[in-house]
């Protein structure tokens, strides 16, 4: 399939680069507190910020993907990551990261690309239950991906909402513009909304999906 040209307006594409610059920072985050040098920083930043569109568009057969035709979100997500270095070693990165500051950017960088990966499958002709499919991978694909290059278990597998918040997000997206109830840019926003907020309290009360434990056999 020929590159998708999604007809969404200015909110949407403006949306795209909250969420590039979102995954670009908390990716540059996680690299600085693993003491990468600084093209360790930049590289994870600008892999992390457009793997989920890529992967989204791969799944949709869309070709060539998001980033080869708009290489301006490469440049935001390195600019984005760059900004991480010197503010690391002045130590404004250490205090914010008391504030949890790596989970709020990549909640809020899930959120946007999760309903950005609904309406591009919608767009391409993909069903409803698909589209959301499509919309929660895009979401989640960049943490697993930043956690993994930083050598950690993807933190959606251990803890907090992120599934949750990504299957909810893409569902209400879909319903809302399948069923055209509000204009697509109200869609978006309320569905990222919805889902940051899902997030959010998972954060903040440290909620998460049960863990398995495997008990030691008796004696």
């Amino acid at each position: 399939m020929e590159h998708l040209i999604l007809e969404v307006g200015p909110f949407l594409d403006m949306a795209s680069y909250v969420g590039v610059i979102a995954f670009a920072l908390s990716a540059a985050l996680v690299g600085a507190h693993k003491r990468m040098n600084v093209m360790g920083v930049v590289v994870m930043g600008a892999i992390v910020a457009v793997s989920g569109p890529a992967i989204r568009d791969v799944l949709l057969g869309i070709t060539p993907v998001s980033w080869v035709i708009e290489p301006s979100y490469v440049f935001v997500a390195i600019l984005a990551a760059l900004a991480v270095v010197p503010l690391s070693r002045i130590g404004v990165m250490s205090v914010l990261r008391q504030f949890r500051l790596v989970s709020l950017a990549d909640a809020a960088g899930q959120a946007v690309f999760v309903v950005i990966g609904a309406s591009t499958a919608l767009a391409a002709g993909a069903d409803e239950f698909a589209a959301i499919l499509v919309g929660t991978v895009t979401g989640i694909a960049g943490g697993i991906i930043r956690d993994l290059l930083a050598g950690e278990v993807p933190d959606i597998l251990v803890r907090g909402l992120h599934a949750t918040a990504a299957v909810v997000g893409a569902a209400l997206f879909v319903f809302l513009d399948v069923n055209a109830l509000v204009p697509k840019d109200q869609a978006v926003g309320l569905a990222a909304m919805v889902g940051f907020g899902i997030r959010l309290i998972g954060i903040v009360l440290k909620l998460g999906m049960p863990t398995v434990v495997l008990k030691p056999p008796k004696a």
